[in-house]
């Protein structure tokens, strides 16, 4: 078997998860990894935001961004 350069990783979800996460790579016409790899990068933004003292939220008026987040997929 041939090896690949980057770590694996290997968990369990539930089963309601395993379908909400494969209906967003249906919907977004991605792959389950570019999904799991988009939800790992937003965990990153907010630890960051965290330590730079700001906040991550969601609002109703694009104007009030200071930052946006695009192209996770």
């Amino acid at each position: 078997m041939k090896r690949t350069p980057n770590p694996r990783l290997h968990f369990e979800v539930s089963e309601t998860l395993d379908a909400e996460l494969r209906a967003i790579a249906e919907d977004q016409g991605v792959s389950l990894a570019t999904v799991l790899r988009a939800g790992i990068a937003l965990v990153k933004i907010y630890h960051r935001t965290k330590q730079i003292k700001r906040h991550l939220g969601i609002v109703s008026d694009p104007a009030v961004l200071d930052t946006e987040i695009i192209g996770l997929f």
